[in-house]
């Protein structure tokens, strides 16, 4: 990935809002289902109907909450917030820059099924904070993947590695 790296967001607050489409989908057809049935669940007067129905809402609950990455550049901070349906704080993590040494771009050839893509930041210990995934075709390269660890890359001044899994 030889490209020039052009600063021009002066902004010290970064937003990267990543959902993988097919997630997203997924999640929007998935979670009323177990949402709708878990309820139905609990009302049965038998224990493990209940936390049968107990487990699905749980579960339709976790695919609603999406993840937002925002980078302070000025605090050298990554801000990890989990929300509701998009709006509604859940969880925040902060991470610090100095923790990580380099963006890592993992490919992982899945046989006839296509490939999957990894981008997180890699950490100087222990294994890497994975950011986001998606899966593309051997036709079709994830060029939208590898464009969000060159901006990232950018933001960051950390260098993008490559890896094939």
């Amino acid at each position: 990935m030889d490209r020039i790296c052009v600063m021009n967001n002066p902004t010290p607050l970064i937003t990267y809002d990543w959902v993988s489409k097919r997630r997203y989908w997924f999640s929007c057809a998935v979670s009323p289902v177990f949402l709708l049935a878990g309820l139905s669940f609990v009302f049965i007067d038998h224990i493990g109907w209940r936390l049968a129905g107990g487990a699905l809402i749980t579960l339709g609950f976790f695919m609603l909450v999406q993840k937002e990455t925002a980078f302070d550049k000025a605090q050298g901070v990554f801000h990890v917030r989990h929300r509701l349906v998009g709006r509604y704080l859940v969880w925040i993590r902060a991470l610090r820059l100095d923790e990580f040494d380099a963006v890592v771009l993992e490919r992982n050839d899945r046989g006839e099924d296509g490939k999957a893509c990894q981008l997180g930041l890699r950490r100087k210990l222990g294994r890497p904070y994975w950011l986001c995934s998606d899966s593309y075709s051997s036709l079709q390269p994830s060029r939208r993947i590898e464009e969000f660890a060159w901006k990232l890359s950018c933001d960051t001044g950390l260098e993008v590695v490559e890896v094939e899994v």
